[in-house]
């Protein structure tokens, strides 16, 4: 994995800065499962890398990142984590299982989690 050369590598997107030219095309990582390519960028103070298969795949996440960016709607992966119990209340929900299994499941959970309001 390539290392940053300066203490600010990566610009600011919120600031409405670019990230530097040497950041804007993926970066091809080799390793013993094969080829990625990662982008890099700073939002918020965080830097955000993310790995995928293809380098097209890549440039389009790159581009998806910095349209919601500027449009204000993008999320750092940190902020897009759930709770369990929030992930928990939705998975129950989407269940199409009887009655009584369900009920199984909403025991266990209340059993298992540290969570109160499931």
């Amino acid at each position: 994995m390539r290392a940053c050369s300066g203490f600010r590598c990566h610009t600011d997107v919120t600031t409405g800065g670019e990230p530097n030219p040497d950041h804007v095309e993926p970066t091809k990582l080799i390793h013993s499962r094969g080829v990625s390519y990662e982008i890099t960028y700073r939002i918020h103070r965080r830097i955000v890398r993310r790995r995928l298969r293809s380098r097209a795949a890549a440039r389009d996440a790159m581009a998806e990142a910095r349209t919601q960016i500027r449009a204000g709607t993008h999320l750092a992966p940190t902020e897009a984590r759930i709770t369990l119990a929030a992930y928990a209340t939705r998975w129950r929900a989407g269940l199409q299982v009887a009655q009584s299994t369900g009920h199984q499941y909403q025991l266990s959970l209340r059993e298992h989690t540290p969570v109160d309001n499931l």
